[in-house]
């Protein structure tokens, strides 16, 4: 493949998947702007230095996002990320740099004890999320909360669609004993 055709294809692939992979990143590192947009570059770094040894879109795409996950999960790790507290975090690029729980808060200000009661279950799935093993969190992240079919869910998991889905019956499983 000569450079010129190279780069073409580069460009062509950057564009269209940049975006999925930056927010696929973001939600990995509860909404860490600047270094999800850090670890989408360098995962498209790699991609680059290996384009010639992958050929087709879908192996792209899977390539792409297995290297983002794990570069994201490695910042996690070496940055000791506090799971508990990223509902708490202040989140960069919106005003007054609210927090997730703000930022999602009904707006329509509902009676206090609809509130008291929204918190108590918000608070009650948060503590049985953190329960969960990693895999089964994951699988509710994506196909629960983020709205992905299991196909694409598996994808970006780098795994099959029955896994994923073996995954979620369990976790919605666990999560129905945990909470009661």
């Amino acid at each position: 493949m000569s450079y010129n055709q190279r780069n073409r294809i580069f460009k062509v692939l950057y564009k269209r998947y940049f975006n999925k992979v930056r927010l696929r990143v973001m939600r990995i590192l509860y909404n860490e702007k600047d270094a999800a947009e850090d670890i989408a570059q360098e995962a498209f770094m790699r991609a680059y230095m290996y384009l010639d040894k992958i050929y087709r879109k879908d192996e792209f795409l899977k390539w792409v996002y297995t290297v983002s996950r794990n570069l994201s999960y490695n910042y996690r790790r070496d940055r000791k990320y506090n799971i508990n507290s990223s509902l708490d975090a202040k989140i960069n690029g919106y005003q007054d740099s609210m927090t997730l729980l703000e930022r999602t808060a009904d707006t329509n200000n509902p009676a206090p004890d609809e509130m008291a009661r929204k918190n108590e279950l918000l608070d009650m799935f948060k503590d049985a999320l953190k329960k969960l093993a990693p895999n089964y969190r994951a699988a509710v992240q994506l196909c629960g909360i983020d709205g992905l079919t299991y196909d694409d869910a598996a994808t970006a998991l780098n795994t099959s669609v029955s896994v994923v889905a073996h995954n979620l019956m369990r976790a919605k499983r666990e999560l129905s004993c945990i909470i009661g």
